[in-house]
């Protein structure tokens, strides 16, 4: 007896039904993968928001934006209330936490503070008992509000956070579900010297930042003019806040911003600074209640302003 086979076409025919298949399921698959690091992400924040909270119902206020002489950001001040109180008692905080003394606390990532969407595999890196060490990365970062100027301490355009700010929920007038606390970040890649890279912070000199009272409050030109000595290390050192770009992000540029961040050169302490995500059309946001709400790039930049403020009396439009 004969054994009938495959012919040909009949053969081709059920490649051409897989390979249907598999283009049909890829994208789902992708779909299921992206969900769960969004996901995954809001549940970063939220426990973020919790840490914040652990600190404001101890110390009776939100922590610091930026505490003076150790320049510790915020994520460094809550260690202790998000169960990573080992973490807090290797950093020295009678100094500065960029160093060398606290080089074994700068070392190794807080898993927390990670957004499983971001490709960025740049790093810098601390010798600790001479062994070179990646330093600790975050895509988190405390919200200045709708002022580029990390001591601004007016709640009509800044937010929960500033150089030793001690924001309560008093000072909140706008509501604290109507208020960012945090938002996401591109980490950067560590290339400076690549103009073309987005991720990298321009530096606009002192005076011409200064020239105007409104570059404090608005993006303009010159923030997007690359520079040779661009800063490309958004995100890579979480507990540090003596500069702008690796503790705070601002909303006085819209979500995911396709012009570049910028610094003020000397002092490096005025910057606008975009929420970014590799998330599909958003970012997620910690409001000052520690909800999390994905927000997404249509947002009006009124809304986006107004929910940087904390005091402004100018609640969110209809898109929120």
């Amino acid at each position: 007896m004969k054994r009938k086979a495959f012919t040909l076409i009949e053969l081709l025919v059920v490649i051409a039904i897989i390979a249907i298949l598999i283009a049909l399921l890829v994208p789902a698959v992708q779909k299921v993968r992206e969900a769960a690091a969004r996901t995954q992400c809001q549940n970063n924040l939220r426990q973020i928001g919790i840490g914040n909270h652990n600190y404001l119902a101890l110390m009776g206020a939100f922590p610091p934006g930026r505490q003076n002489v150790t320049f510790a950001s915020v994520l460094a001040t809550i260690l202790p209330y998000m169960e990573q109180g080992n973490k807090y008692a290797k950093f020295d905080f009678t100094q500065d936490l960029q160093t060398a003394a606290n080089a074994a606390a700068q070392a190794q990532d807080v898993p927390v503070y990670l957004c499983p969407s971001d490709p960025s595999t740049a790093q810098l890196t601390v010798v600790v008992a001479g062994t070179t060490q990646p330093q600790g990365r975050t895509n988190y970062q405390a919200s200045l509000g709708a002022n580029a100027a990390f001591a601004n301490s007016d709640g009509v355009t800044g937010g929960p956070f500033y150089v030793n700010s001690k924001v309560k929920p008093a000072h909140i007038i706008d509501g604290m579900s109507m208020t960012a606390m945090f938002s996401e970040v591109k980490r950067g890649n560590n290339q400076g010297s690549v103009l073309t890279d987005p991720t990298n912070v321009t530096k606009v000199a002192n005076a011409t930042w200064d020239g105007s009272a409104a570059n404090d409050l608005n993006y303009f030109a010159t923030c997007n003019t690359p520079t040779a000595a661009d800063y490309g290390y958004t995100g890579l050192e979480y507990y540090r806040a003596s500069v702008l770009w690796t503790g705070f992000y601002t909303h006085t540029v819209p979500i995911n911003h396709i012009n570049r961040d910028c610094v003020r050169d000397v002092g490096l302490n005025k910057g606008h600074q975009a929420a970014r995500s590799y998330h599909s059309s958003g970012v997620n946001l910690l409001l000052c209640d520690a909800s999390v709400r994905f927000v997404n790039d249509s947002i009006s930049p009124t809304t986006w302003k107004a929910l940087g403020t904390r005091s402004a009396n100018d609640l969110p439009g209809s898109d929120w």
